[in-house]
């Protein structure tokens, strides 16, 4: 026996009767509230007074009389295997765009002792004046590197990390 196949929750709710009235509400088919009913992937509830509207995917199917369907072992097995695998692939992204983020950290640190210390070297010292001249260039490809790596895109971290081990 494998796993149990997954239906979303909102066409069993519209099979029950609800509307769907965006990603996490509908009507209720008990109490007839509008947008009374909220849900997720797996659970709902009828926020109504006294409606006894709710549960899970498992109470919808029993209360449509759906019989469960099950995925062939060998199906479970591969993706169970491919979860995992991408599973593995997040994880070691995340900690590579974390380690390279303390590394951007520490250079924009570094840049800022660089400038600080060529202010206090004063206006007439060459050496503080080139060593303005790189951190002012430099430091804005750091800082957009550092924004693309704290980003919600794992496209262009992983473009970006990619990037740096060619470089490497």
């Amino acid at each position: 026996m494998g796993a149990l196949v997954q239906d979303g929750i909102g066409p069993l709710l519209e099979m029950s009767g609800a509307r769907i009235r965006g990603r996490s509400r509908a009507d209720c088919p008990e109490c007839k509230r509008p947008r009374a009913v909220s849900f997720n992937e797996t659970a709902f509830c009828c926020h109504g007074i006294d409606c006894g509207f709710h549960g899970g995917i498992g109470t919808l199917r029993l209360r449509l009389g759906i019989e469960r369907e099950w995925l062939p072992r060998p199906e479970y097995i591969r993706q169970c295997r491919e979860r995992e695998r991408v599973h593995d692939a997040a994880e070691r992204l995340y900690v590579a765009a974390h380690a390279r983020q303390l590394e951007l950290r520490e250079t924009l640190r570094e840049f800022g002792r660089m400038e600080q210390a060529a202010h206090e070297q004063g206006p007439d010292d060459p050496k503080a004046w080139d060593t303005l001249a790189s951190v002012y260039t430099e430091r804005p490809a750091i800082e957009q590197e550092l924004d693309a790596v704290e980003s919600d895109d794992p496209a262009a971290v992983f473009a970006i990390l990619r990037e740096k081990g060619e470089k490497r």
